[in-house]
């Protein structure tokens, strides 16, 4: 079994700057804030911007608790305002 889980990150809104995606390899078992870290450095920007958006799968807004057992699609959702 791999260690690490492979997970393909959608980009959206302010994040869209950096491309549409990006792929990162984390251990397995890593947390939402282990993901927001690695996409930071791999995008090179302020982790904040990442502490406040929402990561998604398939189904439902991912919670702070959430791990990464397996490969996946994920959406990163910055927040937005705008009327």
């Amino acid at each position: 079994m791999d260690e690490v889980v492979r997970l393909r990150l959608q980009l959206f809104g302010a994040l869209r700057d950096h491309g549409s995606e990006v792929e990162l390899v984390v251990p397995r078992g890593a947390d939402t804030a282990a993901v927001r870290g690695a996409l930071a450095e791999a995008l090179a920007i302020d982790p904040a911007l990442l502490a406040i958006s929402a990561l998604a799968n398939d189904d439902e807004v991912l919670d702070e608790s959430a791990t990464f057992e397996c490969d996946g699609v994920l959406a990163v959702l910055p927040p937005v305002c705008g009327g």
